[in-house]
C-alpha cells in the first residue's frame, strides 16, 4: 500500500533515503534530521558512503533502520537507472523484514517520484502464487510504503497503471489450465462491474463461426475449453473515441 506525506517524519520502522554524490559533497539535504545529517557527514569523511550509483548503506538508529541509497551524479542520472536502483534497494536483504517504509528522494520532482514508484511497484514484481513463502520475509504488497511527496492526481495514476501492469502479468503467468476462457470472462466481468462507461460483448464458438472468425478459432483447436471472443468497448471521456480491446482464449 502506497501513501503520501508532505514532509519526512522518520517515525516508521524503516526509512529509505536516496542520496546523490552532489549532496554528499555539499552536505545539503531537503529534509530535517540533524542526527542523520551528522551520520552522513561522518560517513563521507570516512569514505564509507559517497552516494555512488547503487550504493547501499544500512544504519540502525534507536532500533529503526535507515537505508542510504546512492544514486550517483544528479546530472547524469537517467530515470531508467533510478528505477533499477530503487528496485535493487527494495529487493535487498536490508528491507526483507521491514513492515513500514518511509521513502525520501534526493530531489523533489514528479519525474523522480514517478521513477521511484515504478521501481517499487513494477520493479519488485514477482509471481509467487505457487511458491512457499518464508515466514521471516514480508511480501512487498504487505508493506506500508510512505513516499515523502505531495499527493497529486499524476502520482495516483502511476500507482494505478503500475498495479494494472502487475495484474496483467499475473494473468500471463497464471497456469493455462486455470486462466482459460471462463476464468478470463469472470475476471473481466468483475473488473468492469458497475462501470457505466464500459460495455462488453462475448462471442461463443457458434457466433464466431457465423462471423467468419476462423483464424481466431484456430487458436482454440488444441484446447478442450470453449473459445470466447471478449470485446470490451470504452468510448472515452467525451464519448467520441471507441477504444476496443479483444481477448481470445480457450
Amino acid at each position: 500500500m502506497i501513501h503520501f506525506k508532505p514532509s519526512a517524519k522518520f517515525n516508521l520502522d524503516t526509512t529509505v533515503i536516496f542520496v546523490s554524490e552532489d549532496q554528499m559533497k555539499d552536505q545539503k539535504f531537503s529534509w530535517e534530521n540533524n542526527y542523520i545529517k551528522n551520520i552522513l557527514k561522518e560517513l563521507n569523511q570516512a569514505k564509507q558512503f559517497a552516494g555512488k550509483n547503487g550504493q547501499l548503506f544500512p544504519v540502525i538508529i534507536n532500533k529503526s533502520l535507515v537505508l542510504l541509497v546512492g544514486v550517483g551524479s544528479e546530472e547524469g542520472l537517467l530515470l531508467t537507472a533510478l528505477r533499477v536502483i530503487t528496485r535493487n534497494a527494495f529487493l535487498s536483504e536490508f528491507l526483507k523484514n521491514s513492515k513500514s517504509i518511509e521513502v525520501i528522494v534526493h530531489k523533489s520532482s514528479d519525474e523522480i517520484y514517478r521513477a521511484v514508484l515504478e521501481g517499487i511497484l513494477i520493479g519488485t514484481y514477482s509471481w509467487n502464487k505457487y511458491h512457499s513463502q518464508k515466514k521471516a520475509e514480508i511480501d512487498i504488497n504487505q508493506k506500508t510504503i510512505v513516499l515523502v511527496a505531495a499527493k497529486n492526481k499524476a502520482l495516483e495514476e502511476i500507482i494505478i497503471i503500475s498495479q494494472s501492469a502487475n495484474f496483467t502479468r499475473d494473468l500471463v503467468n497464471e497456469n493455462a489450465d486455470v486462466a482459460n476462457s471462463a476464468y478470463l470472462e469472470k475476471t473481466i466481468l468483475h473488473l468492469i462491474k458497475q462501470n457505466k462507461n464500459i460495455s462488453i460483448e462475448i462471442l461463443n464458438e457458434k457466433q464466431m463461426k457465423a462471423k467468419g472468425l476462423f483464424l481466431h478459432l484456430a487458436v482454440n483447436q488444441a484446447s478442450q475449453n470453449e473459445p470466447k471472443l471478449i470485446i470490451i468497448k470504452y468510448p472515452g471521456g467525451g464519448g467520441k473515441t471507441d477504444l476496443r480491446h479483444s481477448l481470445v482464449k480457450g
